[in-house]
């Protein structure tokens, strides 16, 4: 992706308005952690992170994943494309290199990603089927 998650973030606080306290406060995130991220001194944004700051931001949590480098876009197309009968295994072996790519990955970011997966299936099932 062509924009950095420093740069995205930084462009949708200013689009909603907001200064960096401000969305540390909505968002539960030290206004250190926002500078950090916004001028690239923190190369690696946590998933929980993300999550908390998407709502605010006026974006989602799956784009903000996307840019941070944690889903890619190959992942998507693949998945457009597949054989329904190959996803189940394909979605296990993705998880599977999620998991041991990301091993600081808490339990319940572990089990967000899961759902997003499935989401993804559940949408890309519907499309598939019109």
């Amino acid at each position: 992706m062509s924009e950095h998650i420093s740069e995205y973030i930084k462009n949708k606080r200013e689009e909603n308005g907001l200064s960096q306290r401000q969305l540390a406060e909505l968002s539960k995130v030290s206004n250190t952690e926002i500078w950090q991220i916004e001028n690239g001194k923190r190369k690696k944004v946590q998933p929980s992170i993300l999550r908390s700051m998407a709502p605010h931001l006026g974006t989602t949590y799956e784009e903000l994943m996307k840019i941070a480098g944690y889903i890619s876009n190959e992942f998507a197309l693949n998945i457009v494309y597949m054989d329904e009968e190959a996803m189940p295994g394909y979605f296990i072996e993705a998880l599977g290199f999620i998991r041991s790519a990301y091993a600081e990955l808490s339990e319940n970011e572990f089990k967000t990603m899961l759902q997003m997966a499935r989401s993804y299936h559940q949408t890309i099932m519907e499309a598939k089927s019109k």
